[in-house]
C-alpha cells in the first residue's frame, strides 16, 4: 500500500518544503500507478462493490450486534 509513503511525503513537505519532498519522491522512484481502479466505492465497478458488500454482510451484521450489546451494557452499568 502506498498511503504510508504518500503521508511521509506530505510530512516531509510540511517539515521542509515541497522541493525536498519531491526530491525524496524522485530518489525513491516513487511513481505509483495502481493496476486497478477500485480503491473506493466511487471508483470500483458496481459488480465488485456489490459482491464485496454481500461477502462482508455477515461480518458487518456481527459487528453491529456487538456494538448494540456493548451499548446496552454501558447503559446498565
Amino acid at each position: 500500500m502506498t498511503s504510508g509513503i504518500d503521508f511521509g511525503l506530505i510530512v516531509a513537505e510540511k517539515i521542509r518544503d515541497r522541493q525536498y519532498a519531491e526530491m525524496l519522491q524522485l530518489v525513491n522512484e516513487y511513481d505509483p500507478q495502481p493496476p486497478f481502479h477500485a480503491g473506493s466505492a466511487h471508483s470500483a465497478p458496481p459488480a465488485i462493490f456489490d459482491h464485496l458488500r454481500r461477502m462482508m454482510a455477515p461480518r458487518i451484521e456481527a459487528t453491529r450486534a456487538i456494538a448494540i450489546e456493548s451499548g446496552r451494557r454501558l447503559r446498565h452499568t
